[in-house]
C-alpha cells in the first residue's frame, strides 16, 4: 500500500497494454472482522459492504474477503445478511469477491 493505495494497481497500469506484459487483476488488501492486524481493512457486519465498495473505489478488480474469525474462532465472522450484501453490490459494479477460510463448509 501506498497512501492508501495498493502498490498492484500501479503497476497494472505501467504495464497495461505493453507487449509481453501479463494480465493483472488487482485485489485489495484483506477485508477482515475487527480484531484482526491493522495492515489488514477491519470491519464489523455492517461496515462490511461500504469496505468492500471502498476497495473497488481505490481502482481494484475484486475484494478479498476473511472469513476466518479472529482467535481462532470455528465460526463466520459475519453474518450471511452483510456478506450477501456485500457481494450483490460488488457484482452489481461488475467485479467479483474472493474469500479465504481455512474451515468453513462451502
Amino acid at each position: 500500500m501506498h497512501d492508501g493505495v495498493p502498490l498492484s494497481i500501479a503497476v497494472r497500469e505501467e504495464l497495461r497494454g505493453k507487449a509481453g506484459s501479463p494480465y493483472i487483476r488487482v485485489a485489495g488488501t484483506w477485508i477482515g472482522k475487527t480484531g484482526y492486524p491493522a495492515m489488514w481493512v477491519t470491519v464489523d457486519g455492517p461496515q462490511l459492504k461500504d469496505a468492500a465498495l471502498a476497495q473497488l473505489d481505490l481502482g481494484t478488480d475484486l475484494v478479498k474477503l476473511y472469513m476466518d474469525a479472529p482467535g481462532g474462532v470455528k465460526d463466520s465472522p459475519f453474518e450471511v445478511a452483510d456478506v450477501r450484501a456485500a457481494v450483490q453490490a460488488v457484482q452489481a459494479r461488475g467485479a467479483r469477491v474472493a474469500a479465504h477460510s481455512g474451515y468453513l463448509a462451502g
